[in-house]
């Protein structure tokens, strides 16, 4: 069974997380389709939930989180991008 991720800015460390974002209602309704008692992985910056859908409509989407982890897939790495000056 694959979990889907997906990120949100919303507060995750309740245990009913409510999230009104209108386009991850539409990647979750209409474009994979998701059912009531799917499991998702909701993250944010610092921690990730595992957790359970159970009510979807237009104007929100709510889950029973079921497991909480510390977000361990940031990098420890700080990376740096230059652009370089062209030439004519």
């Amino acid at each position: 069974m694959k979990l889907h991720r997906f990120h949100t800015d919303s507060d995750i460390s309740k245990k009913l997380i409510k999230i009104t974002d209108k386009e991850l209602i539409n990647q979750i309704k209409n474009v994979l389709r998701l059912n009531k008692s799917d499991l998702v992985i909701l993250f944010n910056s610092k921690q990730e939930v595992e957790a359970s859908l159970t009510n979807l409509n237009d104007k929100y989407v709510e889950f029973k989180t079921i497991l909480y982890r510390d977000n361990a897939s940031e990098s420890n790495r700080s990376v740096i991008l230059y652009c370089s000056s062209l030439k004519k």
